[in-house]
């Protein structure tokens, strides 16, 4: 590093004299940087065009890609209080529907018991609070030398306690008791033991009772805690956990009528954490409405309405018996009965009889929504061309066209201000900020004048236009150019080829021959078919806008390009190096310049010290 002296001898402003050599020097390192910003601006110009252009093409698919999205009817309907209409670009001829029944969707409404309490089974415990409610039989017997011997029967039903049902046991011969919940059953001499008969019964409520072996022919000792459910004073709320009713993690397939009349699979995965509310909006997602009020009511109802062979909607398997539990079904599986009956829509459209599950139904291109029951009178529906939404939609498509291309002959056309070069650092911090926005504007024009990509985009757009439509028939009178269609460029040379429309030729064309307008615009084909171009002038300009983006890319690429894919990156990454190599060798400049001065500095000091000592000497 150069010790800098800031001329203390030669009484010389050093400082300014260095800045003022090193702007000159700065000189080519600004012109870079104006460059670069040129470059950048330039860039950013194109790219404002390409999404412009993607604007319009966008527009162009979502509007006229398919004849559908331009054609449009207009539906008579006799009675709209009856049946709503739609009609869409194929709707032809005339419906009468003569009678209708509508549909309904199955809807089942229960009341939730309580929650209940778990608690440790006691003497007190019931056979009903242990979930044994029919009244069922025991067949025990005490086994001794391999002999079954003193078989006893021990009858109990739902009010029954275990201290009854352990006293009858005791006064049979057996030992049994509870402790801590836990039953034992177990004979009263050593080498004894208590086997299960072969009765259907014995195999379920010993179940219940907690003994993992219930088969005929088992032995029995003590059984796992039991726990009773015991309802307690609260009411059910849509907050009641799948725990609090005795429920424990599940899963339910269920089989759901759809929109189709098909019925649809589902699978729903539960936990005894879920709260009603919860569990409800579970299978909210497989084709049902389920609603829980506060008050303990349930309610759900197919989504769809109608029938597959009586069956709206069915419990395939329900390993938890959750829809047992809350009222639903008698069992674990089965198909949920509605409160009221379920039936199809039954119609009569042009004299045949029709059935669906559904109140909605298409034919001959109208889609039909039954909205009530109705017999005796007839339901007419027809449809006409809504000449009024075509034309509509043609006149947005050429303000659309005309906007676009105004902004590309704008860009064409726009002054390039040459004295106006983009403002280095030193020369902004002398302006004001609407002094650099206004010099600014000047020196962002005209980045586009002339531009050949834009230039030749332009020109391929207008021929997508005026070139005829091949592939839609011989003879002068048909429909195959925008010109048929009361569509031309303006005559004004000012307008930079805008579109002017003739209304009363083109709504002439549309009420003459629709078809072949709709097919004009909107014909999907191929440049290279054996007819000729068969592509619609809609495809036709969304191909040649395609290849200008493709063009404007390869000059000023897009967002998620890198710079070294397109030719202004390319121009930025070169420019970028110079700068860096122009700022390193600016350093050295200065760090010269500063050494020269500081040499100069040292000089005259040396020179004026000497001056001094002869002085001295002068003197004496």
């Amino acid at each position: 590093m150069v010790n800098r002296v800031g001329g203390l001898a030669s009484g010389m402003d050093i400082d300014a004299l260095v800045e003022k050599l090193m702007t000159a020097e700065r000189m080519p390192l600004n012109k870079l940087n104006q460059k670069k910003t040129t470059y950048e601006w330039q860039r950013d110009a194109y790219r404002s065009v390409n999404t412009k252009l993607k604007t319009f093409s966008d527009y162009l698919f979502d509007n006229f890609s398919l004849s559908s999205n331009f054609v449009k009817n207009k539906v008579n309907v006799s009675n709209s209080t009856a049946v709503s209409v739609t009609a869409g670009s194929g709707a032809s001829g005339t419906l009468n529907i003569d009678k209708a029944t509508l549909a309904t969707a199955a809807n089942k409404v229960v009341i939730t018991a309580p929650p209940t309490e778990k608690s440790i089974a006691t003497n007190e415990t019931t056979f009903g609070e242990l979930g044994i409610n029919s009244n069922s039989t025991l067949n025990l017997a005490i086994k001794k030398d391999g002999e079954a011997d003193n078989i006893q029967s021990i009858s109990f039903d739902k009010n029954t306690t275990l201290k009854s049902f352990i006293d009858d046991l005791n006064s049979k011969g057996f030992n049994a008791s509870i402790t801590n919940g836990k039953l034992s059953i177990t004979a009263k001499e050593s080498g004894e033991s208590i086997e299960v008969q072969g009765n259907p019964d014995n195999s379920v409520e010993l179940g219940k009772l907690g003994f993992d072996d219930t088969s005929a022919g088992s032995k029995l000792g003590t059984s796992k805690t039991l726990y009773s459910n015991v309802n307690n004073n609260n009411t059910t709320t849509n907050k009641t956990t799948l725990g609090e009713l005795g429920l424990t993690d599940g899963t339910i397939k269920l089989s759901v009528i759809n929109s189709t009349g098909e019925l649809a699979p589902a699978t729903i995965n539960y936990k005894e954490t879920d709260t009603l509310e919860s569990f409800m909006k579970r299978l909210n997602g497989a084709g049902l409405t389920a609603i829980v009020s506060n008050d303990g009511k349930m309610s759900i109802t197919a989504n769809s309405t109608g029938h597959k062979a009586g069956v709206s909607i069915r419990v395939d398997e329900d390993n938890s018996g959750v829809f047992n539990k809350l009222g639903f079904l008698s069992g674990n599986t089965g198909n949920i009965n509605s409160d009221k009956p379920v039936v199809n829509a039954f119609y009569t459209v042009n004299g045949m009889e029709m059935e669906s599950t559904s109140n909605t139904f298409t034919q001959s291109g109208y889609t039909v929504t039954l909205n009530q029951n109705f017999s005796g009178s007839t339901v007419s529906i027809s449809a006409d061309k809504d000449l009024d939404s075509m034309v509509d939609k043609v006149k947005e498509f050429v303000t659309k066209y005309n906007e676009l291309i105004t902004d590309l002959n704008d860009h064409l056309k726009e002054t390039k201000y040459r004295d106006y070069t983009p403002l280095t650092a030193e020369q902004r911090k002398d302006m004001t900020e609407s002094e650099q926005k206004l010099w600014d504007e000047k020196a962002m024009s005209g980045l586009l004048r002339g531009d050949s990509i834009l230039r030749n985009g332009l020109g391929d757009m207008r021929n997508a236009l005026y070139s005829q439509v091949k592939g839609l028939g011989l003879g002068n009178n048909v429909i195959d150019t925008m010109f048929k269609m009361g569509i031309t460029t303006s005559s004004n040379f000012n307008d930079g080829g805008k579109l002017v429309i003739d209304e009363t030729k083109l709504r002439k064309a549309l009420e003459e021959d629709p078809d072949r307008v709709v097919k004009t615009l909107t014909q999907n084909g191929s440049k290279t078919d054996s007819e000729g171009d068969t592509r619609g002038i809609v495809q036709r300009l969304r191909d040649s806008m395609s290849d200008f983006t493709k063009n404007i890319e390869k000059k000023a690429g897009r967002a998620t390009m890198t710079d070294n894919q397109f030719a202004i990156g390319k121009n930025l990454i070169d420019t970028n190096k110079r700068i860096t190599t122009l700022t390193d060798r600016l350093k050295d400049v200065e760090a010269r310049y500063w050494k020269q001065f500081t040499a100069m500095e040292t000089a005259i000091n040396k020179a004026n010290s000497q001056s001094s000592i002869f002085a001295q000497f002068g003197g004496q």
